[in-house]
């Protein structure tokens, strides 16, 4: 049975996917292998591909009809993971596969919170020119701007200002990227900050 599963709940599909063998992973598919089937996380293939950085991979899955926007028990999905991850050409290639780039996970984050979040300034730059939303909350009230702020990722924070980011968006206990700037001594940020606009004098 080409589908049975180890403990971790994966098939030898997985195994080709994870070591990036995509003649094999086409030779199982072709013998019935299920392309979406998913361990005991709840990630499928294309998710362990997109994780990986597997480009071959992830377009032989799409060629196959895959589920791009498969989540995982978390919520996380293939474009959110290759953001997270900071792999700039699989979010592009899961994005013309039909990928959803403002797939949000179980707290609300999307895959530019996560980008923005991990100093991936280029992932960043693709998603905003896939119109993905630059001031999408999380359940916190927090968007990409507040946590690359807060975080200091200054070349983030200048990304998503030239992106139309709203720079004085509080979360929900009323802080703003400035205030946790300025919290975290982030000064570079400060400064990039207020000449985005941002108010110096708000929480």
């Amino acid at each position: 049975n080409i589908n049975t599963t180890d403990v971790n709940g994966c098939t030898p599909i997985f195994m080709a996917v994870e070591e990036s063998h995509v003649h094999v992973m086409n030779a199982l598919a072709a013998i019935g292998a299920d392309i979406n089937t998913t361990d005991v996380n709840g990630c499928t293939p294309m998710f362990i591909a997109a994780q990986a950085g597997h480009v071959d991979i992830i377009k032989s899955l799409g060629a196959l009809s895959a589920d791009v926007d498969a989540p995982s028990k978390n919520g996380v999905t293939p474009i959110f993971i290759a953001a997270q991850k900071g792999h700039v050409d699989i979010v592009n290639v899961l994005w013309a596969l039909g990928a959803d780039v403002n797939a949000p996970n179980k707290e609300g984050a999307t895959p530019m919170f996560m980008a923005a979040q991990n100093g991936h300034v280029n992932v960043v730059n693709a998603l905003g020119a896939l119109s993905a939303d630059v001031n999408a909350q999380n359940k916190s009230g927090v968007t990409p701007m507040f946590i690359a702020a807060q975080d200091g990722h200054l070349s983030v924070v200048n990304a998503l200002g030239a992106l139309g980011a709203d720079v004085n968006a509080p979360n929900k206990e009323g802080a703003t990227p400035m205030y946790f700037a300025a919290q975290q001594g982030h000064v570079d940020v400060v400064k990039s900050l207020r000449a985005l606009g941002a108010d110096v004098n708000t929480p």
